[in-house]
């Protein structure tokens, strides 16, 4: 047995106990709920979601982008179930997304929850190829169990990226409108443009700014200009908040993760943990730029893409660790399936189960020790996809492709214009 088929052999087995950590820990971390007075799969983030379809039906985007009126609406919309009343649970997303959610909300919340986030579950199967155990690994990862617990919109997003980055190069159209949707989340869309134009994908760029430019058209068609004003003013909130070490990063920063919050949480200064922010930011718009004009690879690009994009945006939660974490399955999936062909650097392995088990890592290290860890391990993992070559033709071909086919990925830049 040659190294590289023994680092595949341990890597196998630290997936196989990575998996039965991350479950024991889901499984105790609700039991631990569960004592403490707190339902089991409240979905809290999706009460958000849900609560903006009666919001704009009762009192319209005034009573949405007002905070208090639209926290004191999702007190007595769920009086029922919360077991204590909430005290800030603003609207931060764009008026595009509202033509989502408004929608979802005209089901019963229960039904629409489950609907979301099984919806989500099948948009990664199909934008993972129908595999089974990378799918079985990414539906066990800490990040989907964040995700699907707070109910959050991670599944759609990362579904939409993965299968971006697989469609790049055969699908170009299909691909930009993928990434199209990603910004429901802007700050998690940031580098997308960058990352396309780097790697000349001019038709899916297009693809990509046109949808997006129809979707806002959209919105102000059904909520008005007025949607995109207020929802403007709303989030200049949450990077005050975060920067200044009040409300936001003392509730929330347990399962923040971003270079910005990290420092801040140090003691360092407003301008401290800004500059640092900005650095990390030029660092990591420069490895997308870099990997992407050099390498055809879905799994380096999508390890490179997904981390560089946490250490740019200056707020991320853990279950935003969802879209690296499949970055880190199909990288993974790569080395078994052809583990004399995909070498491992020193590191790397250890590098993606890190990541992989940081949605839960970074919570218990901060418990302990009062620190953020998670900007390092996502330098680590950058580093080393920025770093890494690529694999050869057959092994990305497998790794890039969908289940039923067997088209190589790697194509010339002058099929992707």
């Amino acid at each position: 047995m040659n190294a590289d088929a023994r680092h595949a052999r341990g890597l196998r087995g630290l997936v196989i106990a990575a998996t039965a950590v991350s479950v024991a820990v889901f499984v105790a971390l609700h039991w631990a709920r569960q004592q403490g007075g707190q339902p089991i799969f409240l979905f809290p983030d999706y009460l958000v979601f849900w609560s903006s379809g009666p919001a704009l039906r009762s009192g319209g985007l005034a009573t949405l982008f007002h905070v208090e009126s639209f926290t004191a609406l999702q007190n007595t919309l769920f009086a029922d179930i919360l077991t204590r009343r909430i005290h800030a649970r603003p609207w931060l997303y764009p008026p595009t997304f509202l033509l989502v959610s408004s929608t979802f909300a005209l089901l019963p919340y229960l039904a629409s929850a489950l609907c979301f986030q099984l919806g989500g579950l099948l948009a990664l199967v199909a934008a993972m190829g129908r595999k089974v155990w990378p799918l079985t690994l990414l539906v066990l990862s800490p990040a989907f169990g964040s995700s699907f617990d707070a109910g959050q919109i991670s599944a759609w997003l990362t579904a939409c990226v993965i299968g971006g980055l697989l469609l790049l190069d055969t699908a170009p159209v299909a691909a930009g409108l993928l990434f199209a949707v990603m910004s429901f989340k802007p700050h998690l869309f940031v580098l997308v443009p960058v990352a396309l134009m780097a790697a000349r994908a001019w038709r899916a760029l297009a693809a990509c700014l046109l949808g997006t430019l129809g979707l806002v058209v959209a919105s102000v068609a059904v909520f008005g200009v007025a949607s995109w004003q207020l929802w403007l003013s709303a989030t200049t909130g949450p990077s005050q908040l975060v920067s200044s070490g009040t409300d936001m990063l003392s509730i929330y920063g347990v399962q923040m993760g971003s270079v910005l919050s990290s420092v801040r949480m140090l003691g360092a200064s407003n301008a401290v943990a800004w500059s640092a922010q900005a650095l990390s930011a030029l660092v990591a718009t420069g490895s997308v730029w870099w990997v992407f004009t050099r390498s055809t690879n879905t799994a380096r690009r999508a390890l490179t893409l997904t981390c560089a994009t946490l250490l740019t945006t200056p707020y991320w939660m853990n279950y935003d660790l969802l879209a690296p974490s499949a970055a880190v399955v199909l990288a993974v999936s790569g080395v078994l399936s052809h583990a004399r062909r995909t070498a491992l650097r020193d590191g790397e392995a250890l590098a993606w189960l890190t990541l992989w088990l940081l949605p839960y890592g970074m919570l218990m290290v901060h418990a302990l020790w009062h620190v953020q860890v998670a900007p390092v391990v996502v330098f680590a993992v950058l580093l080393l996809a920025t770093l890494r070559g690529d694999p050869p033709p057959a092994a990305d071909a497998d790794l890039s492709a969908p289940a039923s086919s067997a088209t190589p990925h790697a194509t010339s830049v002058a099929s992707r214009t």
